[in-house]
């Protein structure tokens, strides 16, 4: 049987440690400004696509990029948006139009559910790339991103596919392909 040691100074210790750890987040937090935090959170969420094992972090980088949005949207307003322009008032016009079909479709629950998984996130990029990146320059940084997010899952799926090889499971064809292995996320096999 196994104790556990909770004297009274490894209590502190471990206390001591998580305040540290809590405390240094939020050093991170408050020196990060807005524009820092929509930036980071956006590589996040973006980084994350291809990866089908890690659900929880891109929802997580998602939220995170909501929230800076909508801080930074609250201080500074919408000046950066020019509304006259023609790709604005389509994507506003497809919104629109994909809000009304959901409502009044038999399934509206399911419909605004995929809405807001799909639809949403893309009307989010599209609103931060173009009020937060305003040169090619700035934009570099985030194909960079795309690009390593790309270059590691071929590198994580070729070692998956080397791995099986070698236990000789390769040899029963496409059955062994899950959407749980990092190939998944490319959806070449996807059904």
């Amino acid at each position: 049987m196994h104790s556990i040691d909770v004297s009274k100074g490894n209590l502190l210790c471990y206390q001591g440690i998580f305040s540290g750890s809590v405390l240094s987040i939020m050093n991170i937090l408050n020196n990060l400004t807005i524009s820092q935090g929509v930036r980071f959170f956006l590589y996040v969420f973006i980084f994350l696509q291809p990866f089908n094992r890690f659900n929880s972090f891109r929802e997580i980088g998602f939220g995170g990029l909501l929230v800076f949005s909508l801080l930074k949207l609250s201080k500074k307003g919408m000046n950066d948006i020019r509304f006259s322009d023609k790709t604005i008032i389509a994507l506003f016009a497809l919104a629109a139009w994909s809000l009304f079909v959901s409502l009044v479709g038999p399934y509206p629950v399911d419909s605004l559910s995929a809405m807001k998984n799909n639809l949403l996130a893309q009307l989010l990029i599209f609103f931060v790339i173009i009020t937060e990146f305003k040169t090619l320059q700035e934009l570099k940084g985030l194909f960079w991103v795309v690009v390593l997010s790309f270059f590691s899952v071929t590198l994580l799926s070729a070692f998956e596919a080397i791995t099986l090889a070698q236990s000789h499971t390769l040899i029963k064809g496409h059955d062994m392909f899950t959407h749980k292995m990092f190939i998944g996320g490319y959806a070449n096999l996807a059904t």
